[in-house]
């Protein structure tokens, strides 16, 4: 999953000196008592990676503040241009954490616990479900309950801060209307599509273009730090004859997982009888039975590794001899690549790329499990990044330049059947006419209003939507991107909508421009109240360790 940029929407400079003013009126009191008080702490952290109103702030402490910018999601999978956003979005979430504490706003344990009660999510039958509330929080999120409640409280608390800009924000009549307008007229569409598989002209390149495009995009081929590995590999298949499933362990797993065996018919719904899928369960639990006893031999043949105290320990090959395993080498592979004739997931090659030749107990990875066998890893070689020679990738770089031209090649022929429509429906020619003699799939008219769209979407709603919303009856939009090529939308006809539904929605669509404004008005306050704060990042471009877990805290939550 990449991150949504934090794009700002209003850009107001007298708004934030207006808003200075109304915070320091109301909350002065707030930055005395703080001041008097020796809030901020000033004592140095030997970690400290910045500044926040004179207070240093720890690794850990950005690191969490990361975590929960991206809603308790992992941001170390992130590219690095994200995870500059994350990092800096994390300190505008400190700064306006310390901001709230210095105005006494705070989250009541009444006001968390009524949040995570009336959340559906956590509720059996309607009444919130402590079992269930833990088993989504530490299975599915996967974190720890206390983690997830700290966050909670820290929402609670911004929400709170950012209701205070709700008087900042105004929505003219005018402005009303013209979106109520836009949202209720009763537009009627055709579009023309162009499948970029289809319609792409075809294309030949020669020996010098690929020369150039290779030249000009060499970073696109620049081959990654590929490693080896040796390792030992412990089949789940030699396990298999040694376990068994006894019918009363079959019978339990039916019953505790009666819903993996119910039709879903929503009138008859019945679980299929135990006999018929016996074999079924059998098969799967003795297959779980098989990886664990794989697990536990890989684990033994781990601990052989590790150092006694006089620091001695087998070597990886004298250890897998000992045990009987034969030791085999993995091909090269990167980080992010396939690894060449194995069947394993990118587990695999994270344990390998964490494998550290220099130390004792890190030169060896932990059991690394996949569908079908259990592995233990040990350094091998290693390739470091560099940019390949022409001749090496010249039938890479021949699709990729041919790719390219063909590409532009498209998106020219879009163009120029955009324009001769847009001629040809003005000369008074009918729209679909226009655009098949350039091989387009024209659509049929369809009516509706942005406001009834989302109740009833059709293909590309979500790009021709917001493009129409803003045409005028008889206009043509420009070439607009899809995922398999590109489309041209003509608005055939634009009347006003009904003014009761208008009316209707007013209300409702009041309210949500007025969350909108604040949501934009408290962003952008958030940058302001960071300047304001001393902000100092004294590593701006450093990634945070993935080693750091900021979840790992004790457990003191409130649904014990």
């Amino acid at each position: 999953m990449l991150i949504t940029k934090f794009n700002k929407m209003i850009r107001n400079k007298t708004l934030w000196w207006f808003f200075a003013i109304i915070v320091s009126v109301s909350f002065i009191w707030a930055y005395s008592d703080y001041e008097q008080s020796g809030g901020g702490c000033s004592g140095k952290l030997p970690d400290a990676v910045g500044k926040l109103y004179e207070k240093e702030i720890s690794a850990r402490e950005l690191d969490r503040a990361m975590f929960n910018s991206m809603r308790l999601r992992n941001f170390n999978t992130q590219s690095a241009e994200n995870k500059k956003i994350i990092r800096h979005e994390a300190w505008k979430r400190l700064a306006a954490l310390q901001m709230a504490e210095k105005l006494g706003i705070s989250a009541t344990i009444n006001e968390l616990t009524s949040a995570i009660g009336r959340d559906p999510t956590f509720q059996e039958n309607g009444s919130f479900s402590k079992d269930r509330y833990r088993t989504i929080i530490e299975s599915q999120m996967q974190v720890p309950v206390q983690q997830f409640e700290d966050f909670l409280r820290e929402e609670i608390i911004l929400q709170k801060l950012g209701s205070t800009l709700e008087s900042c924000v105004w929505t003219s009549p005018e402005e009303l209307n013209q979106r109520l307008t836009r949202i209720t007229d009763q537009i009627t569409i055709q579009y023309a599509s162009f499948n970029l598989e289809t319609n792409a002209p075809s294309i030949t390149v020669s020996k010098d273009e690929v020369r150039k495009y290779f030249e000009t995009n060499i970073e696109d081929f620049r081959v990654p730090d590929r490693i080896n590995v040796k390792y030992i590999k412990i089949p789940i298949s030699d396990y298999l004859a040694k376990v068994n499933v006894a019918d009363k362990e079959a019978k339990q797993y039916y019953t505790n997982n009666m819903d993996r065996f119910t039709s879903s018919d929503t009138n008859n719904p019945a679980a299929k009888p135990f006999e018929e899928v016996k074999e079924e369960i059998v098969t799967e639990l003795k297959q779980k039975k098989a990886m664990t006893e794989a697990t536990d031999s890989a684990a033994r043949f781990v601990a052989m590794l590790i150092p006694d105290q006089k620091g001695k320990a087998p070597t990886f090959n004298d250890a897998a001899k000992k045990k009987g395993y034969s030791i085999l080498t993995s091909d090269f592979f990167s980080l992010r690549e396939d690894v060449p004739n194995m069947k394993v997931d990118r587990d695999f090659n994270k344990a390998a790329f964490d494998l550290d030749p220099t130390d004792p107990e890190r030169y060896f990875s932990d059991p690394i499990s996949s569908d079908d066998a259990v592995y233990v890893l040990a350094t091998g070689d290693k390739e470091k990044n560099h940019l390949p020679e022409f001749s090496s990738v010249e039938e890479k770089a021949t699709a990729m330049a041919k790719k390219e031209a063909s590409v532009k090649a498209f998106e020219k022929k879009c163009k120029e059947a955009r324009e001769s429509a847009a001629k040809a429906v003005k000369e008074g020619q009918k729209f679909e006419d226009a655009v098949k003699k350039f091989g387009a799939t024209v659509s049929t008219n369809m009516s509706f209003s942005a406001y009834e769209a989302a109740s009833n979407p059709f293909e590309y709603l979500d790009i021709i939507l917001p493009k129409v919303m803003q045409m005028s009856k008889g206009e043509l939009s420009e070439t607009l991107d899809t995922d398999n090529g590109m489309i041209i939308v003509h608005v055939a006809d634009k009347k006003s909508g009904l003014s009761s539904t208008a009316e209707a929605i007013r209300p409702e669509m009041m309210n949500a421009i007025d969350r909108s404004l604040t949501m934009a008005v408290y962003d952008d306050w958030k940058e302001y109240n960071l300047i304001k704060a001393g902000f100092v990042d004294k590593f701006p471009s450093s990634a945070s360790s993935e080693d750091d877990d900021p979840a790992a805290e004790k457990d003191t939550s409130i649904e014990k």
